[in-house]
C-alpha cells in the first residue's frame, strides 16, 4: 500500500481517471492461489484382470476478491478431488487415448475447487448486501 501510494505521488497512476466511451473500471481483483496439490497413484496387476490404475487427484485453491476501491477483500477456499481408473488387459487398450483436459482429472479437481471457493465468496457478498441473488 506504501508503495502504491509513493507511485502515485509520482505520477505513476492517477486517482482522477478520464473515461471515455463504454469502458468502466473494475470493481474488483481476483487472485487465485494454489495452496495444495498432490497427485496419488495406486497400480494393480492381476494375470486375470490386466492392469488397474487408480489417479486420485487432489488441487486447493485459493481466490481473493479484492474491492478497487476500498482494498477490503473477502477469500474462499476450496479443495477438488478427482478420482481417474484405467483398465488395461490384453484385449482392451481402449483407454490409452488422449484424455482432454476438462475430463482429465486435473481439469475436474480444478473446476470442483474454484465452483466451491466462488461459491463461498459469492454467498459472503450477497449477506453483506454487495449484491443482490
Amino acid at each position: 500500500m506504501v508503495t502504491q501510494y509513493k507511485a502515485s505521488q509520482k505520477g505513476f497512476t492517477a486517482n482522477d481517471i478520464d473515461i471515455k466511451g463504454n469502458i468502466t473500471l473494475a470493481k474488483y481483483f481476483i487472485y487465485v492461489e494454489v495452496y495444495d496439490y498432490s497427485v496419488s497413484e495406486d497400480e494393480t496387476i492381476n494375470l486375470k484382470d490386466g492392469v488397474k490404475n487408480t489417479l486420485v487427484t487432489r488441487l486447493g485453491l485459493q481466490i481473493r476478491a479484492v474491492d478497487s476501491e476500498t482494498g477490503l477483500y473477502m477469500t474462499g477456499s476450496g479443495l477438488g478431488k478427482a478420482v481417474t481408473q484405467r483398465e488395461l488387459t490384453f484385449l482392451n487398450d481402449d483407454n490409452l487415448d488422449e484424455v482432454k483436459f476438462n475430463s482429465s482429472s486435473i481439469g475436474v479437481s480444478t473446476r470442483k475447487a474454484l465452483e466451491t471457493a466462488v461459491a463461498k465468496i459469492v454467498k459472503r457478498m450477497i449477506r453483506k448486501g454487495i449484491f443482490d441473488h
